[in-house]
Parts: C-alpha cells; structure tokens; sequence
C-alpha cells in the first residue's frame, strides 16, 4: 500500500515538473516575442485527443513488435513521453503570457 502512494506521488511530482517547465520555456519564448501560429491553436483545440493518439500508437507497437526487449520498451516510451511533451508545448503556445501582458 505504501509503494502505491509513492508511486502517485512521484507521478504528481514529475507531472507538475514537467508542467512547469513546459510553461517556463512558453513564457520565455512569449518574451522574446514568439508568437503562436494556426497550427499551434489547433494543437491546443486538439490537446488531449493527440495525446490519446500517441499512447494508443506506443501501445501497438509494443503489441505488434515480436518479444520486444527492455531497450525497445523503454525507446517507445521515451519517444511517446517526448511527443507528449511536445504537444504540451504546442499547445500552451495558444495564448503566450509575457512580462508585458502580465504588467498591464
């Protein structure tokens, strides 16, 4: 029970680590006067259906590959962890907030 609650935890912790630093590198590049584009507004209308997408296709992998092995398991996870983060990225790109906006 106790390596449960540990488990969540650490999952929370990384989850809100990750968030951070997503918006971070969002807010810094909002201040450097990046400005979101078409496809990153449709990204972030399309955010979680993306990421859905993303595990379902890691997932038939790992069912379509034939015995795959701890290095294959952990790549396809690293890959969909990265294009997750990506998405995240994409998508907070909607509505940049800089040092500017936040003044006024």
């Amino acid at each position: 029970m106790q390596k449960l609650w540990l488990n969540q935890l650490s999952a929370k912790l990384t989850r809100r680590v990750a968030s951070k630093g997503v918006a971070v590198a969002r807010d810094k590049a909002g201040d450097l006067g990046y400005q979101p584009n078409p496809f990153e507004e449709l990204v972030g209308a399309h955010k979680r259906a993306i990421e859905w997408v993303i595990a379902a296709v890691a997932v038939v992998v790992l069912v379509a590959w034939d015995r795959p092995g701890i290095t294959v398991v952990l790549f396809i996870a690293v890959v969909a962890l990265i294009l997750v983060g990506l998405v995240e990225f994409l998508a907070r790109g909607a509505t940049p907030v800089t040092a500017d906006d936040s003044a006024a």
